[in-house]
């Protein structure tokens, strides 16, 4: 079992941490309050956890007596599988989808390429889905001590990428798009309708490998 466990995408949420004397400690990273701590042990295939019931900085659906155990899942695009808590609280870390998985992204067919890295080759929107009639998600970000909002990232920006399908290009022929975590140092998140993005789509033609003046294809 990993030793650390935390929210599917990586970003902000509680991130559990197993350490080698039996204790565990949780801390929710963004604007957490600190954490907590307690002890676990290990029965057959379950890990039970003992907190305080008086703890002060806590998940709102803390128990101070909890049991996980490490679950499939046919839905995470990063993962095969996680750890479930009695609290109906899921984390990840370990287990990771191999490359070319078969899953879908809000109904949409993609195919997993976990890890690997690209470069925005101008400045580019992110769309809520693969192709250019998607609508643009809108970030908030500081400039000149101003917090703005920008539909677009700047040259340069890393992407790490997730999966890709097949969408249209602006002439209406096929073109791949890729699925990839946005930067998330642009203070204040990104949204679309009230709903919150740290990952959305980008056409092939926008993406670079910064070790080759090439666009390298996953096809």
């Amino acid at each position: 079992m990993e030793f650390y466990w935390g929210p599917e995408n990586r970003t902000f949420g509680w991130y559990l941490e197993f350490r080698e004397d039996f204790t565990f400690f949780e801390n929710y990273d963004g604007d957490g309050c600190g954490g907590y701590s307690g002890t676990y042990k290990i029965e057959s295939d379950k890990v039970i956890l003992q907190a305080s019931a008086e703890e002060s900085c806590k998940p709102y659906n803390f128990q101070a007596t909890r049991t996980c155990s490490i679950v499939p899942t046919k839905y995470s695009i990063r993962y095969s599988a996680k750890l479930y808590c009695s609290n109906d609280a899921n984390y990840f870390g370990g287990f990771f989808l191999p490359e070319s998985t078969e899953r879908k992204i809000e109904g949409i067919p993609v195919k997993t390429i976990p890890g690997k890295s690209k470069y925005l080759s101008k400045s580019s929107p992110a769309r809520t889905g693969p192709g250019y009639d998607f609508p643009s998600i809108v970030c908030n970000t500081r400039e000149d001590e101003k917090t703005i909002q920008t539909d677009k990232f700047p040259e340069k920006s890393k992407l790490v990428l997730i999966a890709k399908t097949q969408g249209k290009d602006l002439k209406g022929k096929s073109e791949t798009w890729y699925y990839a975590d946005i930067p998330l140092d642009w203070g204040g998140g990104c949204f679309y309708k009230g709903k919150g993005y740290t990952s959305a789509w980008f056409p092939r033609s926008v993406l670079f490998d910064m070790n080759d003046s090439k666009i390298e294809s996953y096809d």
